[in-house]
Parts: C-alpha cells; structure tokens; sequence
C-alpha cells in the first residue's frame, strides 16, 4: 500500500448528458470512475451505495462512456460528486495532466472530490535499493500476477507487449509533484 499515493482533493450539454441521465437522476451520489476498465475492480468501500459511471478509453462490457480523460470538459458540468482515478494518471504525458486535473474540475459538483491513486515513485525507488530490486524483480504480487518494478515504471508490460499501448505509462509521481 505505501508503493501508491492516495490523494483527496475538494474542488470547486453534451450527447454524454443522455447516457448519464440514469446515474445522475437516482438522487444518490455518483462517482466518475477514469479509466476504471471494469466494475469487476471494486471502488473503495466508501462509495458503497453510490451511483457508479465508469469511462474507460477502450470500450468493455462494463463501461459506460468510452472517452479520453482529456475530453472530460466534453462531460456535463458540475454533475458528480466525486472522481475515482486509480492508475490512470501516468499514462499521459505531464503537460496533459494538468488539462485532465481541470476535467476532474468541470465535472465535480462544487463540493466534489477527486480521490487519485498513482504510483508512488520515491517508494518505488526506496524499495529497490532496501530490498536489492532490479527492474525484473517483482516488487509486488497483484490480483493479476507479479507486478514488477518495470511494470510501476513503465506500464504493464504483458499488456502493452498485447498490443494495448494504452497501458504505458508516460509520467510519474511523487507526493511533491502530485501536489
């Protein structure tokens, strides 16, 4: 878990509006899911009994909006309550970042938050040198396999040699250049 950073942020009509009509209109609060890929890989416990809208930029039988996270000013405005983006971040280069960042912000409701997860490269780094990791080496076991340093650095690398360039990463983060 300390590989990642966790960040919680408050933040201050388009042929999308009629896809989310259901998720926005349940009088619940809604959570954008960016780049999520599947429900399968459950939110966080605390959005328990939230509505769930998941975009992804490759289509699959959970998403429900197959879009790029820098189009998300494309998205209503104001209309969730949260954004969840786990492991999505790094695979846009940094000078897209901060357009992805003021998405997150037009689609937030003015109490909104977005909750990011990225991987953590100073801990990334301190765990190769403490534990004796070369970039093979697995650092960590997922749900998926070994997930080794290369794979945090670079992207999954079975994926990408799959053919999905999607899964590259482009950029990285540590808890003073999130911030």
């Amino acid at each position: 878990k300390d590989l990642f950073l966790y960040v919680y942020r408050a933040k201050a009509a388009s042929k999308y509006r009629t896809a989310l009509a259901p998720y926005l209109a349940a009088g619940k609060p809604c959570v954008l899911n960016v780049g999520g890929a599947s429900k399968a890989f459950s939110l966080p416990g605390h959005y328990a009994g939230w509505g769930h809208v998941l975009l992804d930029i490759l289509p699959g039988k959970d998403v429900d909006l197959v879009a790029d996270a820098r189009g998300l000013v494309k998205l209503p405005q104001a209309a969730f309550d949260a954004i969840y983006c786990s492991h999505n971040l790094e695979h846009y280069y940094p000078h897209e970042v901060p357009l992805i960042l003021a998405g997150f912000a037009h689609v937030l409701k003015p109490d909104g938050f977005t909750e990011l997860r990225v991987p953590d490269l100073d801990a990334v780094l301190r765990a190769m040198l403490e534990r004796g990791l070369d970039v093979e080496d697995a650092l960590y076991q997922s749900r998926s396999g070994p997930i080794s340093v290369r794979d945090v650095l670079y992207g999954l690398g079975s994926a990408i040699a799959a053919g999905k360039l999607s899964y590259a990463h482009k950029t990285g983060f540590t808890n003073r250049s999130l911030r």
